[in-house]
């Protein structure tokens, strides 16, 4: 691996925060919580220094929906991802992700393609809820790897999964996502997701 994380110290747990870029409540796909809790990471990370990172990493496009919307535009959106650049045990990203996801110690988000892919790291995760239509957003298998992450509908959820999950490591969870691992993501016939693919193929042409 290529450690992708600051070293703030051994103690500190590292935390990726990953907000979709759906902040207009008028579109039909809308997961975003990042107007909600914009504030929030900042003081959590504050008031935990000594015991945690952050790492934000935003949809791309959300900063071009943050530099469109009337209470935002370029300078205040810029200095904001700027200060995640600048606090001591935070970081921005905006590149590729596997390292910084197999070095985090949890992740907290509310997009899509994340909510299986996180799954593989075998870690703890909260995907903060938008409203009562979300889960409705996702497929069949959508809905199945959206019940393996922790819910969060208010600041207080999140706090609680900082405090409890992550700090202290109260992963009631881990059993059930580990239980999902080995049933829908664990690639069968002891090959690799693309062999069994090719094999597949192979079959349907020459049987």
């Amino acid at each position: 691996e290529n450690n992708a994380w600051k070293d703030c110290g051994p103690k500190t747990r590292r935390v990726i925060w990953a907000p979709h870029h759906t902040i207009d409540n008028r579109e039909d796909l809308s997961y975003s919580n990042f107007l909600k809790y914009h504030e929030l990471f900042p003081a959590l990370v504050k008031k935990h220094r000594d015991e945690l990172q952050l790492a934000f990493k935003p949809h791309p496009l959300l900063k071009v929906k943050l530099y469109n919307h009337g209470d935002w535009g370029q300078t205040r959106t810029d200095a904001y991802y700027r200060q995640w650049q600048d606090m001591e045990n935070t970081q921005l990203e905006t590149d590729s992700y596997v390292d910084l996801f197999n070095a985090s110690d949890a992740m907290i988000l509310d997009s899509g393609s994340f909510t299986a892919e996180y799954l593989y790291c075998g870690k703890p995760s909260l995907f903060t809820i938008f409203n009562a239509e979300t889960r409705t957003k996702f497929n069949e298998f959508g809905k199945m790897a959206l019940d393996q992450h922790y819910h969060a509908h208010s600041e207080d959820d999140i706090i609680s999964f900082i405090e409890k999950v992550v700090l202290d490591g109260q992963d009631t969870m881990k059993a059930q996502r580990d239980h999902f691992y080995e049933t829908y993501l664990f690639p069968p016939n002891g090959k690799s997701a693309s062999q069994n693919i090719f094999d597949h193929i192979c079959q349907e042409i020459f049987d």
